[in-house]
C-alpha cells in the first residue's frame, strides 16, 4: 500500500505478534488539525500505549489475558506532510485492506476527524458513537472535515444501516435537527447514567438489531470528566467507565472494528485518562477475541 508508520516505542499490548501472523491490528493516527478548544489529541497514542504498558492485561470479563490475543501494532501513520483529506483516503485504502485479510482494525487517533476516513471502508453495519456531542455539523468554524463534522462525513458513505449515539449532551439546533430527521438514536446521558446495570443492557440490546455488524466509535470525552479529564472539549454529566465496559461485554461478538478518538494527554497529568483509554482498547480486543473462542 506504500502507507508509512512509525513504530511505537511500547507496542500496544506488550506481546507483539508477527504482522504475518497477527489477528488484531492496532494503530495510531496522531492528526490535531482542528482542535476548537484544547489541542494536544496528536499526543494521544503513545501515551495510551505507554499507560497500557503499566497495567494489568486480564480481562475482568472473561478472564483471558490479552497475551492470548494475536496483536500486530503497526505504530503511528507518518502524517506530518499530508492534508487532512488524504489522511482521510489513507485510513479508508488501509481500513479496506485490514478488512480484506480478516483483521479487526482498532485506532487509535487523535481527533474524532479520523472515523471519517476508516467509515468509507467499513462493511454495512450498525455505528455506535460514545461521545458528548453529536459531531453531525456540516461544517464548523469554515472546516467541514473539523473534528465537529466526523459523524456527519462518517454518515455520508451510507455505509451504516443505523446510527446510535451514546453519552449525548452537548449539542446544536442543527446537528439534533439532521439527527432526528434521519431517524438516528440518541442516548441522552442523563438518561443512561439513571439506570442500573440490568436496565442498561436491556437498553442496549433494544437498541441494537441482534444480527448487526457494529462499528464503534470512542470520543473520551463521551465519559464523565470526573473519570476522563484528559480530553480536549470536556462536558460534565457524562458517562460512566463502567458504561463502556458493560456495551463492550455486551457487543463484542458483533464488533468488526473501532477507534479510540480525542484524548489528551496535555489535560492529563495524572495519566488516569490514558489508563482508562488503555483499559478499554485492551477490552475491545479480548471480549472480541473471547465472543470468536
Amino acid at each position: 500500500m506504500g502507507t508509512e508508520f512509525k513504530p511505537a516505542q511500547f507496542p500496544f499490548g506488550g506481546f507483539q505478534s508477527k504482522r504475518e501472523l497477527a489477528e488484531y491490528l492496532v494503530y495510531g493516527i496522531p492528526l490535531d488539525r482542528s482542535a476548537s478548544f484544547q489541542s494536544g489529541c496528536e499526543e494521544g497514542p503513545n501515551r495510551i500505549r505507554f499507560a497500557n504498558a503499566n497495567i494489568e492485561t486480564v480481562s475482568p470479563f472473561s478472564k483471558i489475558d490479552l497475551s492470548n490475543v494475536l496483536i500486530h501494532d503497526l505504530g503511528d501513520l507518518e502524517i506530518s506532510d499530508m492534508d487532512t483529506p488524504r489522511i482521510l483516503e489513507l485510513l479508508k485504502e488501509n481500513t479496506k485492506a485490514f478488512l480484506d485479510e480478516n483483521l479487526f482494525p482498532l485506532a487509535i487517533g487523535g481527533e474524532h476527524t479520523i472515523t471519517a476516513g476508516i467509515a468509507q471502508a467499513i462493511p454495512r453495519s450498525t455505528l455506535i458513537v460514545i461521545d458528548a456531542h453529536l459531531d453531525l455539523r456540516k461544517e464548523y468554524e469554515g472546516n467541514q472535515l473539523s473534528h465537529a463534522c466526523a459523524i456527519a462525513r462518517a454518515y455520508e458513505t451510507r455505509n451504516f444501516d443505523k446510527v446510535v449515539f451514546m453519552g449525548t449532551r452537548a449539542v446544536s439546533k442543527e446537528e439534533l435537527d439532521f439527527a432526528t430527521s434521519e431517524e438516528m438514536t440518541i442516548l441522552w446521558a442523563h438518561d443512561l447514567i439513571m439506570m442500573n446495570a440490568p436496565e442498561f443492557r436491556k437498553t442496549i440490546s433494544s437498541t441494537i438489531d441482534q444480527e448487526s455488524r457494529v462499528y464503534l466509535s470512542i470520543d473520551m470525552d463521551g465519559i464523565d470528566p470526573a473519570f476522563a479529564p484528559g480530553v480536549g472539549n470536556p462536558e460534565a454529566n457524562g458517562l460512566w467507565p463502567w458504561h463502556l465496559f458493560e456495551l463492550i461485554d455486551s457487543i463484542s461478538e458483533k464488533l468488526v472494528g473501532a477507534d479510540i478518538t480525542e484524548y489528551n494527554p496535555r489535560q492529563d497529568p495524572t495519566l488516569k485518562t490514558g489508563v482508562l483509554a488503555a483499559r478499554i482498547g485492551q477490552t475491545i480486543l479480548v471480549e472480541h477475541y473471547a465472543s470468536r473462542k
